[in-house]
């Protein structure tokens, strides 16, 4: 794609290859985006190559490539531009809704710009993950207990990776103010010590709710977090009495939203 102008699927492709921060974004992309496949309407009186018209319930034949070992993937590409590179100009297309092909080819691989330097393969699974706006691996988002009795601290060894990730993530969130974590192990239960981490958020602010933050970090520390440590999501809120005031009181944060413009500053102006 060096000599192609990226545009927003292929820019966000790039940065989550190297980012997890990024993942999510890119799948919310993705299902918003119309994308390219190799392939034409059955019906021939639409039968017009680059129909962008495709949807669900129309009639389409689209081809798939067969791979080293034998199996099969459909390809899918990010705009015309890419197809055309990877497939020959001569090559029949069609546009389509990024969602309308994952629901057409249910049960198959596919495989985004297969042929380019950044790419992403999707297996039935993770379509269907998609397709139910369920992002795979999610972090409880934990309620605390009153009785519980918990004991309170920092880990011994400080997760770098996500703490990194999710400070980039938190810098794309306007209304987050700080974010902390600690490590909580409630005897009570006697279960294994878990990694909490909180967001000190504004009040609702409609064009990010805290849902869409927490399904976001949910993706990040699942991509992230120490390889077997549970992780749970807490909200904290400034005036509330219990873990909240031990995060803002006692607990250092690791991301506070005075830092962010700088992170967005260097985060827009990078290089892959």
């Amino acid at each position: 794609m060096s000599n192609i102008k990226e545009n927003p699927l292929e820019r966000i492709l790039r940065l989550s290859h190297f980012e997890p921060a990024h993942r999510t974004e890119f799948y919310s992309v993705l299902l918003d985006s119309t994308i390219y496949v190799l392939g034409r309407m059955l019906d021939a009186k639409n039968n017009t190559e680059g129909c962008a018209n495709v949807a669900l319930g129309d009639k389409v034949s689209i081809r798939s490539w067969e791979r080293r070992d034998g199996s099969s993937m459909i390809p899918f590409f990010s705009s015309l531009e890419v197809l055309q590179k990877s497939a020959g100009s001569d090559e029949p297309y069609l546009a389509v809704p990024a969602k309308s092909l994952f629901e057409m080819t249910k049960g198959q691989t596919l495989a985004l710009n297969p042929k380019s330097d950044y790419k992403k393969e999707f297996d039935a699974d993770e379509v269907q993950q998609l397709l139910s706006i369920n992002l795979s691996r999610e972090v409880n988002q934990r309620v605390i207990q009153k009785q519980a009795k918990v004991v309170l601290g920092q880990p011994a060894k400080y997760p770098t990776a996500m703490v990194d990730q999710l400070t980039q993530l938190l810098a794309r969130h306007s209304a987050v103010n700080k974010g902390y974590f600690l490590l909580m192990h409630d005897k009570s239960a006697g279960a294994k010590p878990r990694l909490v981490v909180g967001f000190l958020v504004d009040e609702v602010d409609p064009q990010q709710p805290f849902e869409l933050l927490s399904k976001q970090a949910s993706e990040v520390i699942a991509q992230s977090a120490p390889q077997g440590q549970p992780v749970d999501l807490y909200r904290v809120i400034e005036n509330k009495p219990g873990l909240s005031q031990f995060f803002i009181q006692k607990t250092q944060a690791f991301y506070d939203r005075s830092w962010g413009s700088k992170l967005c500053v260097s985060l827009g102006h990078g290089k892959a």
